[in-house]
């Protein structure tokens, strides 16, 4: 009820005082005497006129401060345009950290550009981008007059009836003469022809002043580049029996296009051969002759050379060799220059061979075997083994024909052009 008090500690008179409550029971407070200020977490003691309550982490307690309206954006912390003139722009300044103001001034002109370089230019000029320049410059472009003035075009003089061609060697287009049935090349030793006499109806094709390829209605007359040639045996060899080997084939019947290696050496064992190490009496040996077969001229037997050393030494294949002995080595090979098919055909003959043995001519590519003929001798007599076969090579690869016979005691591998030979051809 109204009026009524409860009791209350006073801690200042230390003494026990009444305290007025309403009619609900509430305790009256008077504050007509308490300021912010007298609030624990508030220190406002001499405020302001317009300042503002904010809370202060390092004081621990709400202060006042004045709060500051800019009147002009140069009022701005991060902004420093303390002098703009007119038609200024407003940027950003990394290296001062504000915004800053600047003058912007439209070009008059396409020179104006920091990337243009145009200083004077002519009627007709165009622009391009200079690479090394950076900068897009101004040049003339004419139009070309002539079939000349082309960069990669030479016909400086063309005579009448010239036809243009492309040239790999000079990378230009350049000219030639046709002539009548004829297109020939510049000193006319390469041509191609359908008429050479009146009404021949024959093509025929010329390189390097020979005659190339010949076609008529019957089919193809002349192949004279086609790759080719044949080598034989022009030494009889004593061959051991039971032995494959490469025979030696050093001379040369026909070689189109110098695709035949046929060359032979011969020397002398010396001291200092051992086991796979042959040491020759002369400095006979080049790198080169890696591969070679090497043949043993006392003992018929047979091994490869598979390591150079020096000029008078070499690795072999098997231990062969004492000192003293005599050798020959050879390759008997051919190695395609163009990919294509090939056709082979190989003859040997030997010498009083005897009754029922067995003769092996082979063929391989690369060093594997691709034909193979075998013969069985019948009495005593001189048998001819021939292999005929097809072969399809790659440029680069090479050929190599072997021998076998078991005759049980060495014989002999007979020379000669109609004897023992090898000779192949390029077909397609």
């Amino acid at each position: 009820m109204a009026g009524v008090f409860l009791w209350g500690w006073d801690s200042t008179s230390e003494k026990w005082i009444p305290v007025e409550v309403d009619a609900s029971g509430n305790l009256k407070v008077d504050l007509s005497a308490v300021d912010l200020d007298d609030i624990g977490d508030v220190n406002v003691p001499t405020p302001t006129d317009g300042d503002v309550l904010y809370w202060d982490d390092a004081a621990g307690k709400w202060q006042d401060k004045a709060i500051v309206v800019p009147s002009d954006l140069d009022d701005l912390d991060d902004v420093n345009v303390p002098t703009p003139t007119d038609g200024d722009v407003l940027y950003w300044d990394d290296a001062a950290g504000k915004w800053q103001d600047k003058a912007i001034s439209a070009p008059s002109d396409l020179d104006d550009l920091d990337d243009v370089n145009v200083p004077t230019p002519t009627d007709g000029n165009v622009l391009y981008w200079d690479n090394s320049a950076s900068k897009w410059q101004d040049k003339a472009v004419s139009a070309p007059s002539a079939l000349d003035d082309l960069d990669d075009v030479n016909v400086p003089t063309p005579t009448d009836g010239n036809v243009l061609y492309w040239d790999n060697s000079a990378s230009k287009w350049q000219d030639k003469a046709v002539s009548g049935t004829k297109i020939l090349d510049a000193d006319a030793d390469t041509k191609v022809d359908t008429e050479e006499s009146s009404d021949e109806d024959h093509v025929r094709m010329d390189v390097a002043g020979v005659e190339a390829f010949d076609l008529d209605n019957n089919g193809i007359l002349t192949l004279a580049k086609q790759s080719g040639g044949k080598i034989y045996k022009n030494s009889h060899q004593w061959w051991a029996s039971g032995v494959t080997a490469v025979p030696e084939m050093s001379a040369l019947d026909s070689d189109i296009q110098s695709e035949f290696t046929h060359d032979a050496t011969a020397g002398t064992a010396a001291g200092g051969t051992s086991g796979t190490t042959l040491v020759a009496t002369a400095s006979i040996f080049a790198a080169s002759d890696v591969g070679k077969t090497i043949y043993n001229t006392v003992d018929y037997t047979f091994a490869t050379i598979t390591a150079y050393t020096s000029a008078t030494t070499v690795t072999i294949s098997a231990a062969i060799f004492t000192s003293g002995e005599g050798f020959r080595f050879y390759f008997t090979r051919f190695t395609a220059k163009a990919a294509g098919n090939y056709l082979l055909l190989c003859n040997t003959l030997l010498v009083q061979c005897h009754d029922q043995k067995l003769l092996v001519v082979r063929a391989l590519k690369n060093g594997v075997t691709q034909a193979q003929s075998t013969f069985y001798m019948s009495g005593l007599n001189n048998p001819a083994c021939q292999l005929i076969a097809f072969l399809s090579l790659a440029a680069g690869d090479y050929v190599d024909v072997d021998f076998y016979h078991g005759d049980g005691s060495a014989q002999r591998l007979y020379a000669g052009i109609r004897y023992t030979y090898f000779s192949i051809r390029k077909i397609s």
